[in-house]
């Protein structure tokens, strides 16, 4: 028998308080019962409070009593025994309605907004959905293992779909003309997109998801779904990287010119001691490399297992982005066990001031420099932030992901009354 620790059995108490009051609205007053008795059972044989377990659990628990037969959810759940979820996350696969879902996207480049439907895609393939790309240029996409099909998008007007879901403000055009009974435009944090987004968004057709909590503080009179993004914490893991010299390396975005802070990071750096701190900017295509005041050096990172070098080469991630969705490089660089110094731009779902980043709301310069010397200048601060930071990725997988995107779907088609889904 395990040690009581009343500590740990407190948390385990408070948390499962916590699921009971997430889980309240979702479902009726039978099933919310069954679900508590659920809970108590489960959790009386899982020994941890490690947070992304206890998230695991409640997406499963949720999902199979949504589409699983009641009954046979209630023993499949009982079953789970000693923290041992397989099981019960295998059942939530073997439960789901399959659905006809296609993605349309601009391109295949190496952007985070491109990564998010390969990796979504992997996994609704794995759970048997038919899970088709659509794309106005299918080249470029050698850099992602992607276990689908691709099809130019036009293609796309000669099929009926269940789901059909944008992935770029080009494709919007199609949603007039496309065959599906769920419409879903992802919405980034973006002003750059108001005028765009404000021709769609009020058709009465189209459900909208943004991709970040922040996305409503961009867009607070549009209604629709939150469901942040997430990283392959699997890939985007620490490992040991020799380095070129003694200088504290500060990464961080090279894309100049596209709101991605760019030039205040250039700005910030020129107020450090140049013998002392690098930057090291990385992007898929070269750049010039030429700054004045400042030691840069340039990665071109054309595959995920450059991205993955680079991030692991340095010793801190900067992202002073000024507009845009969920920040994919600074969860992924905290995925790698590097700190974090960022504005609110896409980080607000991960990003705790103090705790797993230092936040910059204003993206002032001279308090970037101050906060890269901080931590350059002390170790257990920045090692216990690198820590608390792998421990926040590790919350968003793309499985987890993957799950509330089919939440949508349910409450979308099934609890509309439209049961588009073959079991």
């Amino acid at each position: 028998m395990p040690v009581f620790n009343p500590i740990e059995e407190k948390a385990r108490q408070q948390r499962l308080k916590e699921l009971r009051g997430e889980l309240h609205g979702i479902f009726d007053d039978v099933v919310r019962d069954k679900l508590s008795d659920i809970l108590k059972s489960v959790f009386s044989h899982v020994r941890t409070t490690d947070t992304a377990t206890l998230e695991r659990i409640k997406n499963s628990i949720v999902c199979l009593c949504t589409y699983g037969e009641s009954d046979s959810s209630i023993i499949n759940l009982k079953n789970v025994v000693s923290g041992n979820i397989g099981e019960l996350e295998e059942a939530v696969v073997n439960s789901l309605p399959r659905r006809k879902i296609a993605v349309m996207l601009p391109h295949m480049k190496l952007y985070g907004g491109i990564r998010r439907f390969l990796e979504l895609g992997n996994h609704m393939l794995a759970r048997n959905h038919d899970y088709r790309l659509y794309c106005i240029d299918k080249t470029n996409l050698g850099w992602f293992d992607y276990e689908g099909a691709i099809y130019p998008l036009d293609h796309i007007l000669n099929e009926e779909f269940d789901v059909v879901m944008s992935g770029g403000v080009k494709t919007f055009p199609f949603f007039d003309q496309v065959k599906a009974k769920l419409k879903i435009l992802h919405v980034i944090g973006r002003l750059s997109y108001k005028r765009v987004y404000d021709e769609y968004y009020k058709k009465d057709d189209l459900v909208l998801v943004g991709n970040s909590s922040d996305w409503r503080r961009y867009f607070p009179y549009m209604d629709g779904y939150t469901v942040p993004g997430a990283v392959n914490c699997e890939f985007f893991s620490p490992m040991s990287i020799s380095k070129k010299d003694s200088k504290f390396v500060v990464m961080s975005y090279g894309r100049p010119g596209q709101l991605k802070g760019f030039e205040i990071v250039i700005e910030a750096m020129r107020m450090l001691d140049k013998s002392k701190f690098k930057l090291l900017l990385f992007n898929d295509t070269a750049v010039d490399t030429t700054y004045s005041g400042i030691d840069v050096e340039y990665a071109l990172t054309k595959s995920q297992k450059d991205l993955r070098e680079t991030y692991c080469s340095a010793d801190l991630f900067v992202a002073m982005e000024e507009d845009g969705g969920w920040s994919n490089t600074s969860i992924e660089a905290m995925s790698c066990g590097l700190p974090l110094i960022c504005n609110k731009v896409g980080t607000c779902d991960f990003a705790i001031p103090y705790e797993t980043a230092i936040v910059i709301p204003d993206s002032n310069p001279c308090e970037i420099a101050s906060a890269i010397q901080l931590m350059a200048e002390h170790n257990d601060l920045r090692y216990g932030m690198a820590e608390k930071a792998i421990s926040m990725a590790n919350k968003f997988s793309w499985a987890k992901y993957c799950t509330d995107i089919e939440k949508v779907f349910h409450m979308e088609l099934d609890l509309k009354g439209n049961n588009n889904g073959q079991k």
